[in-house]
């Protein structure tokens, strides 16, 4: 359903979408069974009810589209719920922030908390990419290369903001283990414990962690590296 006003020269109107896909080649994403009411009101689109799946996450929330200043598209992209895999997950930030995935080493499940956004302004020199990402992760691991050193069955929050690379994890709890040189491995429960990445994507963290093994002994110790 559309209307076009030929005085004022504008239009507006919806259209229902169901189980559409949509192929971005900007990030090389297949965006599946998209459901959504799509408004349109002159240069401006508007996807409300977004549903989709794309690359073993789902997702729910709102898109918008501006095309209104010339040579220039305005995405805003509000999610509802985004949840999923970790290191799918990685993979798409990898390419906004120029990451290896072999430097991140996050795997398990994720869920996005309504006050994440996404907004990038696409321009002929350059895009402008505005990205914030609040959520909780559920068994998950943290594999810490090059360092025999992992974090499992990991339960917590995290917050992510691109603009300053920063990426901000608590942890209820974990498993924590360390392999020696002679091979013997050490595990620890951890929790109620902090890490903090800084300059992504080098990594600097700052940390303030608990230990525990058994009932008699825990440690608890913070630093930087």
């Amino acid at each position: 359903r559309h209307y076009f006003d030929f005085k004022k020269r504008n239009h507006h109107g919806f259209i229902p979408i169901e189980d559409a896909f949509y192929q971005d080649k900007h990030f090389g994403m297949l965006f599946e069974k998209v459901s959504t009411s799509m408004f349109l009101f002159e240069k401006k689109m508007f996807f409300e009810e977004m549903k989709t799946e794309f690359d073993e996450m789902t997702f729910f929330g709102k898109l918008d589209l501006d095309l209104t200043p010339e040579k220039t598209v305005i995405l805003k992209v509000k999610p509802e719920r985004l949840e999923g895999d970790l290191s799918r997950a990685q993979t798409f930030l990898g390419k906004i922030i120029d990451a290896k995935k072999e430097e991140l080493g996050f795997f398990g499940n994720f869920s996005l908390l309504p006050s994440s956004y996404l907004d990038i302004t696409f321009t002929p020199e350059k895009d402008d990419i505005d990205l914030l990402l609040k959520g909780n992760i559920n068994s998950s691991t943290f594999d810490i290369k090059g360092k025999d050193v992992v974090l499992s069955q990991a339960k917590g929050n995290f917050r992510f903001d691109l603009r300053s690379k920063n990426l901000d994890l608590h942890l209820d709890e974990s498993l924590f283990s360390a392999r020696r040189k002679n091979d013997d491995e050490s595990s620890f429960l951890l929790s109620n414990s902090h890490f903090n990445f800084s300059n992504l994507p080098y990594w600097r963290c700052e940390f303030d962690v608990k230990l525990d093994k058994g009932t008699q002994s825990s440690i608890h110790f913070s630093g930087e590296t």
